[in-house]
């Protein structure tokens, strides 16, 4: 997979941190902007050519209110994420990583956002300083991403972090799953 690819997947624009965290390299980001397929809209924010002008417009302008986003969640089953967009403040990733944050500091969890720690990089979330939660997208299946993970869920082992992983289902359908998990690892019990 390649970095228009990868954008592709992920909505037409990420952030440059999100995509080096996927696994590519600035040489990639760097070919694919000369390739013209890539463009940077603003300091740390990628997008396709392609990506739809209205968002575009909206991420140049600082706008942290997405409408777009709000016509990809159609439907009275949508309607909570629809609510929670409202609520983006940009030190997420995803629109997923703003519902996972919000779950979060509603329990009442210290939540820190794209935290960068030495020997791991970037992760998602640091729980009460210790409990680092990733959100994988459709990205992390691939098996590049995969290696990557796997290593990096070895050194924050390694490090004395304890790691838990979600996917899209996991925090939209399963909530209270998710956060009975993290509860069960901040509170220093087995997950089973």
């Amino acid at each position: 997979m390649d970095v228009c690819h990868f954008l592709r997947n992920a909505g037409s624009v990420a952030r440059t941190a999100t995509i080096l965290k996927a696994g590519f390299s600035d040489r990639d980001i760097r070919n694919a902007a000369a390739s013209g397929e890539l463009c940077r809209l603003r300091h740390g924010v990628l997008a396709l050519r392609e990506a739809p002008q209205d968002f575009v417009a909206a991420v140049r302008q600082g706008v942290t209110t997405l409408p777009y986003l709000h016509q990809r969640l159609p439907g009275n089953r949508n309607g909570a994420a629809r609510q929670v967009l409202d609520l983006v403040d940009g030190s997420a990733d995803s629109p997923l990583e703003v519902v996972a944050r919000i779950l979060f500091r509603a329990a009442g969890i210290h939540t820190q956002t794209q935290v960068g720690l030495p020997g791991i990089g970037y992760v998602d979330f640091l729980l009460e300083g210790f409990l680092i939660v990733e959100i994988d997208g459709a990205s992390h299946l691939e098996p590049r991403q995969v290696k990557k993970d796997r290593s990096r869920n070895n050194a924050s082992t390694l490090s004395g972090y304890a790691v838990l992983r979600y996917g899209y289902a996991d925090v939209v359908h399963n909530p209270q799953r998710v956060l009975a998990e993290v509860w069960q690892v901040l509170r220093g019990r087995v997950i089973r």
